[in-house]
């Protein structure tokens, strides 16, 4: 097994991938850095980088369905997350178990970029009783 780093746009499989799971288009549109995990020549693991200056957030980790349940993830996040020092992410909160066993812990402080992302979609959610996203930081 391999990581690569890259930039979204370099990698027209990795832009497919986040069109087709409908995941945040925003990393594309920002040509965030993405790594990746291989094992041969698959692809199983992807996950984002996405850079607001001073805030760097998570985003995009998704395993490829052929490779789900088995801990790429987990193998790829770890690499990942030892190399930044704060990290911010949001998501749903049935993800929040999960990504608080790298380290991630629900916070209430929200910098402007992921405000500005979540909010209006977490005003809907209000209105229609859907679940609402959280904010997780890392350090």
């Amino acid at each position: 097994m391999k990581i690569e780093e890259s930039r979204i746009l370099c990698q027209p499989k990795v832009v497919w991938i986040i069109i087709s799971e409908w995941m945040d288009t925003l990393a594309i549109f920002m040509n965030a850095k993405v790594y990746m995990l291989f094992n041969k020549n698959n692809l199983i693991s992807i996950c984002c980088i996405k850079n607001f200056g001073k805030v760097k957030e998570l985003g995009v980790v998704i395993t490829t369905e052929k490779f789900r349940k088995r801990g790429y993830m987990a193998k790829l996040l770890k690499n990942v997350i030892k190399k930044y020092g704060r990290l911010y992410l949001i998501c749903m909160p049935h993800l929040e178990h999960y990504y608080e066993k790298f380290g991630f812990k629900k916070t209430k402080s929200r910098p402007w970029p992921l405000q500005i992302r979540a909010g209006p979609y977490n005003f809907f959610a209000k209105i229609f009783g859907w679940d609402q996203i959280i904010y997780m930081k890392r350090k």
